[in-house]
């Protein structure tokens, strides 16, 4: 079984047993991750990319899809 197998049949698990759809609070803990970490570093991308082990280009991606331009500098 290949690892992305496995996650979904752990997805499936999940989403059996506790009654909540593991996308959507996956994509909450995210938010809010991005979030706090933008906080945390007065909301400078590249300090905030680096504290979560991401580029900065997928940290601006990730900000645009959950907050639009909220934390885009320059829009």
């Amino acid at each position: 079984m290949s690892d992305s197998e496995r996650l979904e049949k752990q997805k499936e698990i999940f989403n059996r047993n506790f009654g909540y759809n593991y996308d959507i609070i996956m994509k909450r803990v995210e938010a809010d991750l991005l979030e706090f970490a933008m906080m945390q570093t007065q909301y400078n991308q590249s300090k905030a990319a680096k504290s979560l082990g991401i580029s900065r280009g997928s940290l601006r991606s990730k900000l645009k899809e959950y907050f639009g331009n909220q934390y885009i500098g320059g829009v």
